[in-house]
């Protein structure tokens, strides 16, 4: 799976905008701050993503076997589970947790490896902007919770795709 599409599905559906819009409708100042540091994290590990796979000593259709099958079981759980709980604490760490997730760094690293990094970093604008989107446009919990669901069965379809072209490279 490579071009811009598929890396924009992959990593839309590894950030799931809805999951990040049901945990906290409206998102203030500094939990934004702890979204774009974790984000920033993300691109940089996916600008150095040849590297990170040199010191691993893994190629890229093992990366994007082991990305497929972080991001199917993460979307199966979205898909399965409750719904996110709003959270109380420090919004900027609040915020890092929010974007943090193992799917996305996984999924972000996989596509910079087999597609390059601008892609990537284009997806994650689009993400941003849909979280945005989704926070500012105050949408219902329910629909949110369909769109949570509807994300995490791309996710899980999406996982599936990527294992099956990483097994088919090898």
């Amino acid at each position: 799976m490579t071009g811009f599409v598929a890396v924009l599905m992959t990593v839309l559906a590894a950030w799931n905008p809805a999951v990040v819009a049901e945990r906290a409708p409206t998102a203030t100042g500094r939990r934004w701050i702890g979204m774009t540091l974790a984000a920033v994290v993300g691109l940089g590990l996916a600008l150095v993503a040849d590297r990170v796979l040199d010191v691993l000593d893994v190629s890229v259709p093992t990366f994007r076997t082991a990305a497929g099958t972080v991001l199917a079981v993460t979307g199966a759980r979205w898909l399965a589970g409750q719904s996110p709980h709003r959270d109380e604490g420090d919004p900027l760490l609040l915020g890092v947790i929010d974007i943090a997730t193992p799917a996305l760094y996984f999924t972000m690293v996989a596509n910079s490896a087999a597609s390059g990094w601008w892609p990537t970093a284009g997806a994650v604008a689009v993400a941003v902007a849909a979280t945005a989107g989704l926070q500012f446009a105050a949408v219902p919990q329910p629909a949110l919770r369909w769109l949570r669901r509807l994300i995490a069965g791309t996710a899980v379809g999406l996982g599936v795709a990527l294992i099956y072209a990483g097994i088919r490279a090898v």
